[in-house]
């Protein structure tokens, strides 16, 4: 959990995950059959304000991708997609 300080107005957080080439050409394969990306990574941010009636804002975060190709004309390689 992070927390902002008083007199803080925002802070920078990163969502990252290191998918392997085999995650990414699985996630391409179902591109290209039209289906939902096999593999993600998710998160969530909540803020919370207590002089708001006590209200929590929430976003849920997803990040997915398929950033490689097959090389054309070769079977078993693959390239980073343009």
């Amino acid at each position: 959990m992070l927390l902002l300080e008083p007199g803080e107005k925002s802070l920078e957080v990163y969502l990252q995950h290191d998918f392997t080439i085999t995650e990414l050409s699985e996630n391409f394969t179902a591109k290209q059959a039209s289906q939902e990306l096999l593999h993600k990574v998710l998160g969530m941010m909540a803020g919370e304000d207590d002089r708001d009636n006590r209200s929590t804002d929430r976003w849920d975060l997803v990040r997915t991708g398929c950033l490689v190709q097959p090389v054309p004309d070769s079977e078993g390689p693959w390239t980073i997609a343009p």
